[in-house]
């Protein structure tokens, strides 16, 4: 594993904010790849760095456990289950007691 250190007269640390200075033109930024897809499907950016991956982060659904059995409240969670599940770079690990946990790399 190699260290890249990242540095320039702009600095951000929001990863939407990174999106949108690599979209000007601004320099590189290190993204999930579930961030910038749909740009480099497009056209708009291009990878530089392939061999750069960025640690996994958890992406966590939080609710209160006895309100789950609330139908509209488990179909948002299942909602948004499946459609961080579909997000590219998105993995889906088992989490205690069989709950779907996503990390994001």
């Amino acid at each position: 594993m190699h260290a890249i250190a990242l540095s320039g007269r702009l600095t951000v640390d929001h990863g939407l904010a990174a999106r949108e200075a690599v979209v000007q033109g601004r320099g590189i930024a290190a993204c999930h790849i579930w961030l910038v897809d749909d740009l480099l499907k497009d056209g708009t950016v291009e990878r530089v760095l392939p061999e750069l991956v960025l640690e996994p982060v958890p992406l966590s659904i939080l609710f209160v456990p006895a309100r789950a059995r609330i139908a509209r409240v488990r179909l948002v969670i299942d909602t948004l289950a499946a459609f961080l599940s579909e997000l590219p770079g998105i993995q889906s690990a088992t989490g205690q007691g069989g709950q779907s946990r996503h990390s994001s790399g």
